[in-house]
């Protein structure tokens, strides 16, 4: 998956943080706080800094994965 620009992380961040809010909203339940402030971090590591993903075989033997 090729490294996205600043500005395509800005707008995947944006458009993340409305389905985190939608989200909540629908099931009248959650807390928005930390989803909202991890959401940088979590779009910049997936979509710029790991390597080795792909959306279409999310069990590949050697893909990057993230733990915490």
């Amino acid at each position: 998956m090729p490294k996205k620009s600043v500005a395509e992380l800005y707008e995947l961040t944006r458009n993340i943080r409305l389905d985190i809010l939608d989200m909540v909203y629908k099931a009248q339940s959650g807390h928005i706080g930390g989803s909202f402030s991890a959401a940088e971090i979590v779009t910049t590591l997936y979509f710029s800094e790991m390597e080795n993903l792909d959306p279409n075989d999310p069990h590949k033997e050697n893909r990057t994965r993230y733990r915490c």
